[in-house]
C-alpha cells in the first residue's frame, strides 16, 4: 500500500484494476463498490487481505471471487467478495455470493456415508452393488474403496462418449460399458464416477433423494442456511453466474447436468457457510471420533500419487502444520475448502471461474492470520514431494516451446492435438511472453489421473505466478498443458 494511502482507499484503487475483467468479457463495466466486509481483524491484516484478493481478480481474470476465514467453532474472523457474481447485470460479489462447489462436495457425500453407518443402515465395506443396481460391473468395489479412489472404476471425464448434460444414471451406465482400471484397492486413481456412485447409494440406503438427504441430515445440523443442492446457480438473488475463459475472454460457462453428478459436485454454497461445516465436521455436531477419525485420516498411495487422500479431503502442510482440503473445480467455478486443525482456523475461497488457482492464495491468508506472533511467518509447504528430473525436464523443455510457439505435435495425443490448435498455442505463447522468462519450476504435487499423470507444478516467472499443469499418458504422450495464474 503507497505510504500514505489509508486501507479504504487501497481497496477502492486496487477495485479500478476489475476494469480488466469487463474488458477480457468483451464489455467495459464499472467496478462495483466494495460490499461491507464481515471483519474481526485489525484494519491492517483486512488491508492486506483484501490486497491479495483484488490482485487476484485482476491477475486470474476472475469475474468474481469470495473469500471466509473463521475459527472451529464457526466464529468468522474475515468475509469479503470482489469483483461480480453477475457481469451482465454488474452485480457484486461479497461474502453471502453463491457458488457451485464442485468437488468440495465430495466431502459432504463421504460424511453422509458415515452417518449412514451410524444408524446401521449401511457399513464402509458393503458392496457398492448392493445399493446401486447398475453397478453390478463393480465386482468387488466396496463403498470404502468409493471414498478412497481406489475403485479402479475410470473417471468419466475422461470416456468416449461424456457429455456435460449427462445424469447420474447416464454417468453410470457409461462407465459400466469400460472395464475397470485396475483391481479393487491395488492402486489409486482419483475419479468422479466413484462420487456419483456414492450419491446413489446413499439415496437407496437413506431412503431420500440425495439433495434431500444432504439437506435433513447435514446443512440443517451445521447451520447452512444459504445452501443448497443440485441447482446449478442462476437467477438467484446471491447466485454467482459461472464463467469460462475462451481466447482470452471471459465468457458464460456451458451448460450443466441439473443433478450436477450428485455425489460428485451438486452442493452450492458460500465461503460462510463453508466455515459453519468446518466447525460442524470436525466438532461433534456431525460424527463421533470414531467416524470423524476414519474420514480424515489419509492413506498414501505412492509411486502413483503423492497424494495423502482420506474419504473425501486431501492432507498436507503448511508451515509444519496439518490441512485438511479438497478443491473444486466444475464449469464456470472454482475454489478450495481448507481447515488446519492445529492452528484452530478455517479459509474457504470460491469464485465464478473453473481457472481459478487458489493453492498459492491459501497459503498466503494462513501467514497473515496464524497467531501468536506471526506477521512475518511464512508459510511453506513441507509436503513437496522430490521431482522425477526426466519428467521436470520434459516439463521445462515444453514451457520454453509453448512460450515460442513451437510444439512437437508429434509428442501430443490425439485429444491434445485437437485442443491445442495452432490458433490455441499463439494465444497461449502470447499469454506467456507476458511472464517473462521463466525462472524456477517446482513440482507440488503428482496424482493419478485416468489418462495418466498429472504433475502440478509452480512456475516462477519474472512477472508472474502460475500453476502448471503437465499430464503424460502412460505411452509417453502429453494430455495436458494447462496455466493458471496464481498471483
Amino acid at each position: 500500500m503507497p505510504r500514505g494511502q489509508t486501507p479504504e482507499g487501497a481497496i477502492l484503487a486496487l477495485c479500478a484494476m476489475l476494469c480488466a475483467v469487463g474488458c477480457a468479457s468483451g464489455a467495459s463495466h464499472p467496478a462495483p463498490a466494495p460490499a461491507v466486509p464481515i471483519s474481526r481483524l485489525p484494519a491492517s491484516f483486512a488491508a492486506r487481505i483484501d490486497a491479495l484478493m483484488l490482485r487476484a481478480v485482476e491477475e486470474q481474470q476472475l469475474p468474481g471471487v469470495s473469500v471466509a476465514i473463521g475459527r472451529l467453532d464457526g466464529t468468522i474472523l474475515y468475509a469479503n467478495g470482489y469483483g461480480f457474481r453477475n457481469l451482465a447485470r454488474h452485480e457484486a460479489a461479497d461474502a453471502n455470493t453463491v457458488y457451485n462447489i464442485a468437488s468440495i462436495t465430495k466431502q459432504f457425500t463421504a460424511a453422509s456415508v458415515l452417518l449412514l453407518a451410524h444408524d446401521r443402515r449401511l457399513t464402509i465395506d458393503d458392496p457398492v452393488s448392493r445399493f446401486v443396481a447398475d453397478a453390478a460391473f463393480a465386482k468387488g468395489v466396496s463403498l470404502r474403496d468409493l471414498m478412497n479412489h481406489t475403485s479402479g472404476i475410470p473417471d468419466y471425464f475422461c470416456l468416449p462418449g461424456y457429455q456435460s448434460t449427462m445424469s447420474a444414471r447416464d454417468i453410470v451406465r457409461l462407465a459400466a460399458s469400460q472395464p475397470l482400471r485396475f483391481r479393487p484397492r491395488t492402486g489409486y486413481e482419483y475419479s468422479n464416477t466413484n462420487y456419483v456412485l456414492l450419491g446413489l447409494a446413499i439415496e437407496k440406503a437413506g431412503g431420500l433423494p440425495y439433495a434431500e438427504f444432504i439437506r435433513r441430515r447435514l446443512l440443517g445440523a451445521a447451520q447452512m442456511g444459504s445452501s443448497r443442492v443440485g441447482e446449478v446457480p442462476g437467477d438467484g438473488p446471491d447466485d454467482a453466474i459461472g464463467y469460462t475463459v475462451y481466447d482470452d475472454a471471459l465468457s458464460p460457462a456451458p451448460a450443466s447436468a441439473t443433478d450436477l453428478a450428485y455425489g460428485a459436485g451438486a452442493i452450492d454454497s458460500t465461503v460462510v457457510d463453508l466455515v459453519r461445516w468446518d466447525a460442524a465436521l470436525l466438532g461433534d455436531k456431525l460424527l463421533d471420533g470414531t467416524e470423524r477419525q476414519l474420514m480424515l485420516a489419509p492413506r498414501p498411495y505412492e509411486p502413483d500419487t503423492t497424494e495423502r487422500y482420506g474419504f473425501g479431503l486431501h492432507e498436507g502442510r503448511v508451515a509444519g502444520d496439518r490441512e485438511l482440503y479438497h478443491r473444486g473445480r466444475n464449469d464456470g467455478y472454482g475454489g478450495i475448502n481448507a481447515t488446519f486443525p492445529d492452528d484452530n482456523l478455517s479459509i474457504a475461497l470460491l469464485a465464478n471461474n473453473e481457472h481459478f488457482a487458489p493453492m498459492r492464495l491459501v497459503d498466503q491468508l494462513y501467514a497473515l492470520v496464524v497467531p501468536a506472533g506471526t506477521s512475518a511467518r511464512t508459510a511453506s509447504r513441507e509436503d513437496v514431494p522430490p521431482g522425477d528430473p526426466r519428467v521436470d525436464a520434459r516439463a521445462k523443455s515444453w514451457i520454453e516451446r509453448l512460450v515460442s510457439g513451437d510444439i512437437d505435435r508429434a509428442q501430443l495425443s490425439p485429444d491434445a492435438a485437437q485442443r491445442y490448435s495452432a490458433a490455441e498455442v499463439g494465444s497461449l505463447s502470447t499469454r506467456l511472453a507476458g511472464f517473462g522468462p521463466l525462472q524456477s519450476l517446482t513440482l507440488m504435487e503428482k496424482d493419478s489421473r485416468c489418462l495418466g499423470s498429472d504433475y502440478t507444478y509452480q512456475a516462477m516467472f519474472q512477472n508472474a505466478i502460475a500453476e502448471f499443469r503437465f499430464g503424460v499418458g502412460r505411452d509417453g504422450k502429453i494430455w495436458n498443458l494447462a496455466f493458471d495464474r496464481e498471483d
